[in-house]
């Protein structure tokens, strides 16, 4: 995910909304509050994610949900002592997500799960 998540509050510049990007307006801001990241958090409502191809997108998802939550844990566990990762580290972390078949493993394995045997 890298060292600074952007948030997009449909708020600043929408006032109150349905908590979803229903016009070309909002998803033009979302777009620009992403930038060239990956990962954007919805404020109230969860959290966007950019891929090149379904499977990238899984992985993608399932593992920020699970490094979230072991960071959150990290944090009321080790009092504020985490060490985040590098920018290096996070650089690194993404070249081996864009390396091609990274990918075919896990999202075979998901698919076998809910029951979509060779990857759907």
């Amino acid at each position: 995910m890298g060292a600074d998540v952007p948030v997009w509050d449909s708020a600043d510049e929408f006032g109150d909304t349905p908590m979803s990007i229903s016009t070309l307006d909002q998803a033009a801001s979302i777009a620009r509050t992403l930038g060239d990241g990956r990962v954007a958090l919805l404020r109230g409502h969860g959290a966007l994610f950019v891929a090149g191809s379904l499977p990238e997108l899984a992985l993608l998802g399932v593992y920020t949900h699970e490094n979230a939550q072991l960071l959150a844990t990290s944090h009321l566990l080790g009092g504020g002592k985490v060490k985040h990762l590098s920018e290096g580290e996070v650089a690194e972390s993404n070249r081996m997500l864009s390396i091609p078949g990274r990918t075919v493993r896990p999202w075979q394995a998901w698919s076998a799960a809910i029951g979509m045997p060779d990857g759907g």
